[in-house]
């Protein structure tokens, strides 16, 4: 009896086991694979792929899937998805793309049985299939973890080591580190913020949707449609005051506020006159909400039947994740077809959708979420087939997509009373990265005006009128400071002019006293006469404060001058002088005089006569002049 991964003999191989791609690799593509198998032969475990959607993600994975298997007997690859849709599509895509059959293991869908008549070597399998039940028991075990298995998560976004239901297959192919990890994703960022760096810690491509500086995207390269930015308001409907869930807006209070009535009539008359003709998807944020949308168009649609006639736009249908798969398949092919207009969805469409004739895109499920947001507008966001083909140059695409029936993807973002307020806007998907106010001015922007909307130009005009203020505020600023330093530079200079004016004048009055000037005496009463000069002219002699007098009296050698200030010192304290005559012996202890004057004016008294003479001369007497 084979064991599960016995080798088959060469005639009993499949009819697949030799196959070649059949697709023509984009460049992107090209260097994402290179990147990965570089990672995984330089010793990494797990890498990361983010590409853009309609980038061609499941065409990579089978790529890639494809080299990996080729390397060896013991190659294999295993694609996780976490909704059975996906799982289908990815099985359905591998099958086109390569040519062969696929194991499925996914519920009562598909259960592979390994060994006999062959094993094979690319499975699609579900991650709830792969979960362990409460017997610790999963479909996981029956694979052998020691062949050299390549695991492709599909929507790794979905992915974390936390997550129990992610970590034991994980656990499971490590035990063999010859096994890798390959995430695929748009969006890789989470919304509760973990980082994926613990499942891929190498990234073999960053490819975006847009990059508004100019660089690598979707857009910018000619494989995706640009967007054009339309808003519908929300009567009465104020987004800030809603509640949250794990930072985003509960989806059932959502549902309740948006599907009354009022708040449906005042969306759809707009949401009609902007989409036109286009196919559209409305994704909405509670099965209610879908249904009365879908309810609300072909209302108006019968109406216009009705009035006119005629209508302009096309039916509409609901659908849910609670459809069964007939019901689901019937109602994708009637909108792919154009036989609906309008799909209104609820849960569904956000991943792995792929319909390129989709043209507008209304949010009427508004989100905090930039990674949720990103998925639902980049449904529209695929060429037409054929547009891009076989075109070697960016321009020549753009240019080939600006002439065809889809030049962009219009894209509806509902507004509340108080604006986007925390909305993830299609400003905060194409400026990831930038500063808020950025994404805020360029959104308040948008706002005012009416028509398409080129959130690039948007955004570009928003960063040069925040550069624009920003060096107006650096220029007032800068002449604020140059003015406080102007005025700072003239109270310096007009104080510096003072104290040479205040020095002039001192001058001059020591100049007047010493030549005589400086007083006038009335004749006949010698204690009558009056200053001239310095801070006390106009002052009567007797007046003076008396160490101004002493000062005049040792340094001016005008007789008259010091016979006035004596008679004037003597009239307010007999004998108070200050002039101390020097002991004949200068060497000799301060005489009692001095140091009661030197004691006056907190001067040790400890000094000798001469030293008591120079302080009292040079230092007291000038402290005198200047007061």
């Amino acid at each position: 009896m084979r064991s599960l991964f016995d080798l088959l003999e060469e005639d009993d191989l499949p009819p697949w086991s030799e196959f070649e791609i059949r697709y023509t690799p984009r460049p992107y593509q090209l260097e994402a694979k290179q990147n990965a198998f570089s990672l995984f032969d330089d010793g990494e475990e797990g890498a990361l792929i983010r590409l853009n959607t309609g980038g061609g993600k499941t065409f990579i994975g089978s790529w890639i899937a494809q080299e990996w298997i080729e390397r060896s007997e013991d190659h294999y690859c295993i694609v996780i998805a976490h909704e059975r849709q996906l799982v289908w599509q990815f099985a359905e895509e591998i099958h086109d793309l390569l040519g062969i059959t696929v194991g499925i293991e996914m519920a009562t869908d598909g259960y592979v049985t390994f060994g006999a008549p062959w094993t094979p070597k690319i499975i699609v399998a579900s991650r709830a299939t792969l979960m362990e039940d409460k017997n610790q028991r999963s479909r996981l075990y029956k694979i052998d973890n020691k062949k050299h298995w390549l695991q492709i998560h599909d929507e790794c976004h979905r992915w974390s080591y936390r997550l129990k239901s992610c970590r034991h297959i994980v656990d499971w192919f490590a035990e063999n580190p010859e096994s890798k990890r390959l995430g695929l994703s748009a969006t890789p960022e989470r919304g509760d913020g973990v980082s994926l760096e613990r499942l891929y810690p190498g990234i073999a491509l960053d490819y975006k949707m847009y990059d508004i500086d100019g660089g690598p995207s979707a857009v910018n390269d000619g494989w995706a449609v640009p967007y054009d930015q339309r808003f519908v308001e929300v009567a009465g409907v104020d987004f800030k005051n809603l509640k949250e869930v794990a930072g985003d807006f509960r989806q059932d209070e959502l549902d309740e506020v948006l599907s009354q009535k009022e708040q449906i009539d005042s969306l759809i008359k707009p949401t009609l006159d902007l989409v036109g003709d286009r196919k559209t998807i409305i994704f909405n944020p509670g099965v209610a909400m879908a249904e009365a949308v879908a309810n609300a168009i072909n209302a108006e649609h019968s109406y216009q039947i009705r009035k006119t006639g005629s209508c302009s736009f096309g039916k509409a249908a609901a659908l849910d994740g609670s459809a069964d798969d007939l019901t689901r398949k019937r109602t994708f092919n009637q909108h792919q077809s154009g036989e609906l207009q309008f799909l209104s969805v609820c849960g569904l469409c956000r991943e792995g959708y792929n319909d390129p004739g989709i043209q507008a895109v209304a949010i009427f499920r508004p989100t905090k979420s930039r990674a949720l947001a990103e998925q639902m507008k980049g449904r529209g966001c695929r060429p037409l087939k054929g547009i891009v083909d076989g075109l070697d140059s960016a321009q020549a695409r753009r240019d080939a997509i600006a002439a065809s029936d889809k030049p962009n993807c219009m894209v509806i973002d509902l507004v509340g009373i108080t604006g986007l307020a925390d909305v993830a806007s299609t400003a905060s998907i194409m400026a990831a990265g930038k500063p808020d106010e950025v994404i805020e001015r360029a959104n308040a922007n948008a706002l005012e005006k009416d028509g398409p909307i080129d959130m690039a130009k948007e955004i570009r005009n928003a960063e040069q009128e925040l550069e624009a203020e920003e060096q107006e505020r650096l220029r007032i600023e800068k002449q604020k400071q140059e003015e406080e330093d102007r005025i700072a530079r003239k109270k310096i200079y007009e104080e510096a002019e003072r104290r040479a004016r205040l020095r002039t004048e001192v001058k001059y009055d020591q100049r007047q006293v010493r030549n005589g000037q400086g007083y006038e005496v009335h004749s006949g009463n010698r204690k009558t006469g009056v200053m001239t000069f310095g801070k006390h002219k106009g002052e009567r002699f007797e007046d003076v404060p008396k160490h101004y007098l002493h000062w005049c009296i040792d340094n001016i050698h005008n007789g008259k001058i010091q016979a006035q200030c004596r008679a004037a010192l003597d009239a307010q304290a007999p004998h108070s002088r200050m002039s101390v005559p020097v002991a004949s012996d200068p060497f000799a202890p301060a005489t009692e005089k001095q140091k009661r004057v030197l004691q006056m004016y907190g001067y040790s008294t400890n000094v000798t006569s001469g030293q008591a003479g120079e302080i009292i001369t040079n230092e007291i007497n000038k402290q005198l002049v200047k007061g």
